[in-house]
């Protein structure tokens, strides 16, 4: 739905926390569930580091899927990280370092 320029709080199983630029200096704390993507839960630890990193060293954005929140209190959006001319996301990158798997939805 929207594209917000982001700041990197941490990550955790349950989501990435972020500060989301609204615009006019005004920022809102979210958490942000990766679409599309379920972590292994044996290298859970993994791929925390990698997010951490990533997300500490690269400008990104995150871009929302839906405008409600789910039960938790999470939206549902990709991380899209800024590297040279071209934005990556986050989860694609996940799932090329076997640290997650594609989670298919029956919508």
């Amino acid at each position: 739905m929207y594209i917000y320029k982001a700041r990197f709080i941490k990550a955790t199983v349950d989501g990435i926390d972020v500060y989301l630029d609204l615009g006019f200096y005004m920022y809102i704390k979210q958490r942000v569930k990766l679409f599309g993507i379920t972590i292994n839960s044996d290298k859970q630890k993994e791929a925390i580091e990698h997010i951490t990193n990533t997300l500490h060293t690269y400008d990104f954005f995150v871009e929302t899927l839906t405008s409600k929140r789910g039960k938790v209190g999470r939206c549902l959006g990709n991380i899209l990280v800024q590297k040279s001319d071209k934005r990556e996301n986050i989860a694609q990158e996940l799932i090329q370092k076997g640290l997650a798997e594609k989670f298919n939805t029956s919508e």
